[in-house]
């Protein structure tokens, strides 16, 4: 009877810790899984506002350029903005923020012309032709039904008609641009709000997996220190004699 008291409390106790253990190990692999998730989550949604970000970041550099608030910006392959910089060889590159080159010149002020050429600067609208070429129209019908058609007021109303139609474009143009802007800066706000979503999350898995291994260690000691208790109540029965006159016989500790 000794033997098999023993032997459960040591098996009780071997599985108390195994089993905390893999309660532990599964907590903490649940965790990462859980992070691994949120990552690829956050990455993927990065990766769809893509676009959005890009289109409000370029149409703001224009924006600046057309205020004086920078210089007018280039723009090359797949949209992004280019910069002008040395290559390292005595020449200058016209290139991307991730380094790829669209241009090569030997000088400074080549690329400087270069990039002066294709700076995105205001242009009118394909409708804005058409609308001053019917505004003309009709200022000419008018003045020659009244006798006017070269006078000196027509030209002034042409002039001042001109005028209006280049200011009005202007700023429709600027407010387009600053409407690009704001898709971009909607975009940037989702996945400013995203990302704190995503830091806590993962701050909490981490967390819940903090907890877990430190259950198991818990758990390790209350089973280390139940067995030890076990092993001194059966050594406190077999002294009573609840075994026999030789309770330990069994285990090789007894008399001959």
């Amino acid at each position: 009877m000794g033997i098999g008291a023993v032997a459960g409390a040591v098996i009780g106790g071997v599985s108390s810790i195994v089993s905390g253990n893999r309660a532990a190990d599964a907590q903490e692999a649940a965790s990462s899984a859980s992070i691994a998730e949120n990552r690829r989550q956050y990455d993927q949604t990065r990766a769809d506002f893509e676009g959005q970000r890009r289109a409000g970041d370029n149409a703001l550099a224009v924006r600046q350029g057309a205020l004086g608030i920078g210089a007018a910006p280039v723009f090359g392959y797949g949209g992004k903005q280019q910069f002008l910089v040395g290559d390292g060889n005595g020449g200058f590159n016209v290139q991307n923020g991730n380094g790829l080159v669209w241009e090569n010149f030997d000088t400074f002020e080549d690329g400087q012309a270069f990039m002066a050429d294709n700076a995105t600067t205001f242009e009118t609208s394909p409708g804005y032709e058409f609308r001053a070429e019917q505004s003309q129209n009709a200022l000419e019908r008018m003045a020659s039904a009244r006798g006017l058609r070269l006078g000196s007021s027509t030209l002034q109303e042409a002039q001042r008609m001109s005028d209006g139609l280049a200011s009005a474009e202007y700023t429709n143009w600027m407010n387009q641009l600053g409407g690009h802007a704001g898709i971009g800066q909607s975009a940037n706000n989702t996945l400013a709000s995203v990302g704190q979503s995503t830091a806590t999350n993962n701050s909490n898995a981490l967390a819940a997996a903090g907890d877990a291994r430190a259950s198991g260690y818990l758990n390790t000691n209350s089973a280390i220190q139940g067995t030890l208790g076990n092993f001194s109540s059966i050594y406190g029965m077999g002294q009573a004699g609840a075994f026999g006159s030789d309770p330990w016989s069994g285990f090789g500790f007894g008399g001959s």
